[in-house]
């Protein structure tokens, strides 16, 4: 990590500069080798526990304490490495995950609720996996009959029948298991149930039920768990609530908002408990909520749920039982400092076919399968073009077959999937992207126009998906293949001209949800997804003769790659059966092309506008100019808006407001100066300068400074576009993060170690981290808000 950030400690800036030029020699080589097809990736890990240190005599600092440090250990590494090496080719390296479950073979796990379902796939998975498991159930016979399949496993499983909504019997059994099995490591809160009964006259004896089992019951074993752990020393134990995705949305089954306040009271308990109880105690005890969605499993029959009319039920995606076992064992399976992101899944399809794949999108699509080992038919009028791609792709693992179709034609869509079964036996995937666009308008515009939209963008599409699921269905695949359909953004938000492209593409959104309604009525496992780009830069758009608005100017446009749109294909297409994908992360580790630094020490007082001018022009002097400014300087004071003091306020608003805009106005000026156009600047900003919070001490001058930063954020950004100036600007809001800025506002410091101790907060390395991300992220990707990245990070 020292190759990315500036050490804190001068005793080893070399060894810290030289991992800046691994950095900088990485990312070099990545280019070189990007023209052979061949990758590198580097591994930046923070402080590992091995001889380094003390054959490097590093002298620490004296307050430098380093047991206080996180350290990982070689095999987390060594992990690394098998993981790195693992991914198949096609797979960017988001996050790092360690699984070793192996630190949790022979301790004792309690899953409630064991009898079925999800706490029977636990329980099951739990004990295969070496651990001792004690499944609590009132029907104790049907956990006693799971136990008779593992008696190969290599744990073992205690059946142990106990209601958890009676507080005796749950003390009991905790006093069993300590006085039996020594203690407890692992509490799996499962145990829930769901019944029908409404708010205005449901039965009261449901709704005790109701919270007995899913609320109260949770916190009793949860309180004789912890006790057992603290008793017994235990300080990496790991309690984990099975929650439900309606402690954060609304069901539609009538008489289920009791069901729902049990769950958004598990949410809210789960974070109470680990933000004052478990905060002030220092302990490293983790709490984990996982809220699956619907889950096949007898508690929908045994609820008795009476859904809307309009709610056709099977439409709704299910998990099984298992997709939840595995997530506590990825869970469990992070070390204590890890927290999770996300999984990845490869890909396993057979052949696919792509319309349109003679350029643009097509041609990236129909590449990057063929790549990742499939048999690609790519379709075009313009057959030569991809036979030209093919030619690229003959060391590629899967195969390219170009084929001439004109996909307007039916007979000529028909002949070629005749020609695909007959050949190549089926087709696993169809890819939709063929379109075009032309300028026209509704009034008097051409007619050959409308109809060569509508033929190509609504009706080839519809003939070659119901050539594609004839040969499905015929073949009985019936492993989740896939129909994916290239829309546009225009398909769900007009631009204001090209009525008839618009128009073709909102009937492509409206034809994409009428077909997966279809199948399901069909029962059929086939997908069916339609992926909306904005602009990408293809030749459609010069083919097209498109006239842009006169206050339309192209340069200030975000445009993406016809690769930004394959990749997206492949991360549809990697997704499991049951799941619905939802959105893509893209986290580059490195700052591409910046060279290894140092760091100067240079005095200037932000407030002083001489100042500033002049060590903006020292760093044009000695440097040639600035990239990058991060405004971070801010202060605060404790002061009241009824009685001051003035100099107070002024002085906030100097330095938060003032001294912010100077620097931003001397820094662009540098850069355009210089002729630097991927500049950014980063302002520090608070989520304080977004909600003002309810705090006991006044720091509403503070709170406003911010609020204006926000604003002041997206003027600039506004200016620049005017300007048609690429240099990005980006606002970042975290939350409390562990600085003195309370004490140095004039917070009394009792309250200030109050606060500081029971809420989470961050560290100053998180921001750190959020300015790394944002500026890895490439030049055309823009963030959610009108092109303004809003990181808001919340502890």
């Amino acid at each position: 990590v020292a190759g990315h950030s500036t050490s804190v400690m001068p005793e080893i800036a070399v060894y810290s500069a030289s991992k800046h030029a691994v950095t900088v020699l990485t990312e070099g080589l990545r280019r070189e080798l990007v023209k052979q097809n061949s990758k590198i990736r580097s591994i930046s890990p923070g402080a590992v526990k091995t001889e380094f240190i003390e054959a490097s005599k590093v002298k620490l600092p004296p307050q430098f304490d380093l047991s206080k440090i996180p350290f990982l250990d070689s095999v987390d590494i060594s992990n690394a490495v098998l993981y790195v090496l693992g991914t198949p080719p096609h797979v960017q390296i988001h996050e790092l995950t360690i699984k070793p479950m192996e630190r949790w073979a022979g301790r004792v796990a309690v899953v409630t609720g064991a009898s079925a379902g999800i706490g029977a796939s636990i329980a099951e998975e739990l004990t295969k996996k070496g651990l001792k498991v004690v499944g609590l159930a009132r029907r104790v016979e049907r956990v006693e009959e799971l136990n008779k399949g593992l008696k190969s496993a290599s744990g073992k499983l205690y059946p142990r029948k106990c209601d958890v909504t009676k507080e005796e019997e749950v003390k009991e059994t905790f006093k069993w298991i300590k006085s039996e099995l020594k203690g407890v490591d692992i509490l799996i809160n499962n145990a829930g149930i769901g019944l029908q009964s409404n708010l205005i006259d449901g039965p009261v004896d449901h709704w005790k039920y109701v919270m007995d089992l899913n609320v109260m019951a949770l916190n009793i074993c949860t309180k004789e768990a912890l006790q057992i752990m603290k008793e017994n020393g235990v300080d990496d134990g790991h309690i984990i609530h099975i929650n439900r995705i309606t402690s954060q949305i609304w069901t539609p089954a009538k008489g289920t908002h009791k069901g729902c306040a049990s769950k958004h009271a598990v949410t809210v308990l789960t974070e109470v408990s680990f933000d004052v109880n478990w905060v002030k105690q220092n302990s490293k005890i983790r709490v984990t909520s996982i809220s699956p969605g619907a889950v096949k499993t007898e508690i929908i029959e045994a609820s008795k749920l009476e859904m809307p009319p309009d709610f056709y039920l099977p439409t709704f995606p299910f998990l099984q039982s298992l997709d939840i076992a595995n997530a506590v064992l990825y869970v469990l399976g992070t070390p204590p400092h890890v927290q999770i992101h996300e999984l990845m899944i490869k890909p396993k399809y057979k052949l696919a076919v792509v319309t349109g794949a003679s350029a643009g999108i097509g041609a990236s699509i129909a590449e990057e399968l063929t790549k990742k080992g499939l048999k690609v038919v790519g379709l075009a009028r313009r057959v030569e073009r991809v036979e030209e791609l093919n030619k690229n792709l003959k060391s590629a693992s899967g195969k390219l077959y170009p084929r001439k179709c004109d996909v307007t034609k039916e007979e000529e869509v028909k002949e070629t999937f005749k020609w695909i079964k007959a050949e190549l036996k089926g087709v696993d995937i169809l890819i939709n992207n063929a379109g075009i666009a032309l300028q026209n308008n509704l009034i008097d515009g051409p007619v050959d126009h409308w109809k060569r939209i509508m033929d190509l963008n609504v009706m080839a599409l519809n003939i070659c998906t119901k050539e594609s699921l004839q040969i499905m269905k015929e073949n009985g695949v019936d492993d989740a293949p896939h129909i994916s359909i290239t829309g546009n953004v225009a398909g769900h938000i007009p631009p204001g001209f090209l009525p008839m492209y618009c128009a073709s593409k909102h009937a492509v959104t409206v034809l994409t949800e009428g077909l997966r309604r279809e199948l399901v009525k069909q029962k059929s496992k086939i997908r069916v997804t339609s992926i909306s780009p904005g602009a990408v830069k293809t030749e459609i758009a010069e083919a097209s003769k498109l006239e842009m608005p006169p206050d339309f100017d192209i340069s200030t446009f975000p445009i993406l790659q016809s690769l930004d749109i394959a990749n997206a294909v492949l991360y549809v297409l990697g997704t499991p059966p049951h799941v619905q994908v939802h959105e893509l992360m893209i986290r580059p580790i490195a700052i591409p092309g910046k060279k290894s630094g140092n760091l100067h020490n240079v005095k200037c007082d932000v407030t002083k506008e001489e100042e500033v001018k002049t060590t903006f022009e020292w760093m044009k002097k000695n440097f040639g100019g600035i990239h990058l400014l991060v405004n971070n300087a801010a202060v605060s004071d404790r002061n009241s808006l009824l009685e001051g003091p003035v100099s107070s306020w002024r002085h906030i608003l100097d330095v938060n407001i003032l001294g912010l805009c100077i620097c931003t106005k001397e820094a662009i000026n540098c850069m355009e100066q210089v002729g630097i156009e991927d500049g950014h600047i980063i302002h520090i900003n608070s989520v304080i300068g977004h909600k003002l919070p309810q705090v006991s001490y006044p720091l509403y001058m503070y709170s406003a400074s911010k609020h204006a930063l926000t604003v002041l954020t997206e003027g600039v950004r506004r200016e620049l576009l005017a300007k048609n100036s690429k240099i990005r600007i980006t606002s970042i809001s975290p939350g409390m993060v562990k600085a003195n800025i309370l004490l140095a506002s004039g917070v009394d410091p009792e309250i200030a170690n109050e606060v500081i101790n029971s809420i989470p907060h961050m560290e100053p390395e998180d921001i750190t981290e959020a300015i790394s991300f944002i500026l890895g992220t490439p030049p055309h990707v823009e963030g959610s808000y009108e092109g303004q990245i809003w990181a808001y990070i919340a502890s």
